[in-house]
């Protein structure tokens, strides 16, 4: 706790060491409203901020392997835009769309990147756990009636065959994979804005993130599926939804940890 004490640079807001010794009020109702209101004053650089990543992203994806690099290093300080730009705008400090690329700035970059690859492969290892969890409730038998199907290119018998093989410690074995997957995320979902707000290195933003949502976490839980239930609603709004939904998403994280925490002085790097 020292290190992440010492670590917390911010004049404005509460220490870490308080948060979680005190506790904190999840205000869930307040946070959506903050980050629909926080969108509509700046809705056009916000829209305007999210096309750029769609391209950004779109143009990554047709680089071969390079690709999937580029999009590690370019995508986790892109990210991170959402919260340089809202807390400019939160405290009232004149800001333009090049705010939104502050994340590529020192000592953020790096810390971004590093945090992002750490908790893709923390995600990365609970998936993969859950897909051993879900073959050995398979069963070989049934794997080698999948894979015999497989080898004969027919998707009718392979669709048996799944069928067949299918059990109630499957679905358990699948519903584990979601959940702990989507666990492990929420957790770390405060890292970008520790990094950001408080000048800590990748690690113990990473730690901070885990002990401060451990504190409330079926409350930051209930935050994540509502938001993922709009943005899922937006993307079926023939994708104009999205435009606002994404956004919003990290406005509300941004609300609840500027309520929580406080993002303190704008760093002025």
């Amino acid at each position: 706790m020292d290190v992440l004490d010492r670590e917390n640079r911010a004049t404005k807001g509460r220490s870490l060491e308080s948060v979680l010794a005190e506790g904190f009020e999840f205000k869930l109702g307040e946070y959506i409203n903050k980050g629909f209101r926080l969108f509509g004053e700046e809705a056009g650089m916000y829209i305007a901020f999210l096309l750029v990543m769609f391209a950004v992203s779109f143009v990554l994806a047709l680089i071969p392997i390079l690709g999937l690099v580029a999009n590690l290093l370019v995508g986790a300080p892109l990210m991170a835009g959402w919260f340089h730009f809202a807390q400019r705008q939160y405290h009232g400090v004149p800001r333009s769309f090049g705010n939104f690329f502050d994340g590529f700035k020192n000592p953020f970059w790096i810390n971004y990147v590093v945090s992002y690859f750490l908790i893709q492969v923390f995600v990365s290892i609970v998936i993969v756990a859950g897909i051993v969890l879900f073959f050995s409730a398979v069963g070989w038998d049934n794997l080698k009636v999948l894979w015999e199907a497989a080898k004969l290119n027919d998707p009718e018998e392979m669709s048996m065959a799944f069928i067949g093989g299918w059990s109630g410690s499957m679905t358990l074995a699948f519903f584990f994979i979601m959940i702990a997957a989507i666990v492990v995320y929420i957790l770390y979902i405060l890292t970008p804005m520790f990094i950001a707000f408080r000048g800590m290195s990748f690690w113990n933003a990473m730690e901070a993130s885990r002990k401060v949502v451990s504190k409330a976490f079926p409350q930051f839980f209930v935050l994540f599926l509502i938001l993922s239930a709009l943005m899922v609603v937006g993307s079926l709004m023939c994708m104009v939804g999205l435009l606002i939904m994404m956004p919003v998403f990290y406005l509300v994280l941004f609300a609840a940890f500027e309520d929580i925490i406080g993002s303190g002085e704008v760093n002025q790097l």
